[in-house]
């Protein structure tokens, strides 16, 4: 089963797809990887800058619009299982091209004030950066794209969230 998880930035999407690659050895695939790569590469990052990677994204984006899904597609592409978790679904374009490839769609939902306290302590020393970047654009479709399944983690611990990852599965594969 081909999975993508949307959801804000500090919504457990990484946590989600962590669970499905260590509990049924999925594969982890995500747009903002080779972003990540290139950015670390070509400035010479040593830790995460949100506000380049985001903003490298989005200039690269200027020049082909759909560059980092053609470049998922390919991985995709040449991968020999369905057994798939994409982790960072955040764009309509993505979510079209994942929808044409046969994916599931899971929504994580946040409260703004969950998800502060959550960038705060994942990132404690430039909690005020990330908290900033909520606002770019790469943040602003989760509430809009569909999803299959929807789950409010605002007030729920990883377990209970791992139990509807559970029960996601089980249903798929009990309904094929």
């Amino acid at each position: 089963m081909k999975i993508a998880i949307i959801g804000k930035l500090c919504s457990g999407k990484s946590t989600c797809a962590k669970y499905l690659i260590d509990k049924y050895d999925y594969t982890c695939l995500s747009f903002g990887e080779p972003v990540k790569r290139y950015a670390k590469e070509i400035f010479g990052l040593e830790t995460k800058n949100r506000v380049i990677i985001q903003d490298f994204a989005q200039k690269i984006k200027e020049i082909d619009n759909d560059v980092w899904i053609k470049y998922l597609i390919r991985k995709l592409d040449n991968l020999q299982t369905d057994k798939i978790v994409i982790d960072d679904l955040r764009f309509p374009n993505e979510y079209n091209a994942l929808k044409n490839k046969g994916f599931i769609f899971i929504k994580l939902i946040i409260s703004e004030e969950k998800q502060k306290e959550r960038i705060i302590n994942t990132y404690p020393d430039s909690f005020n950066t990330h908290i900033e970047r909520t606002k770019n654009i790469s943040e602003s479709y989760t509430n809009v794209l569909k999803s299959d399944y929807v789950i409010d983690v605002t007030n729920i611990d990883k377990n209970m969230i791992f139990d509807f990852l559970e029960n996601v599965i089980n249903y798929k594969q009990d309904n094929k």
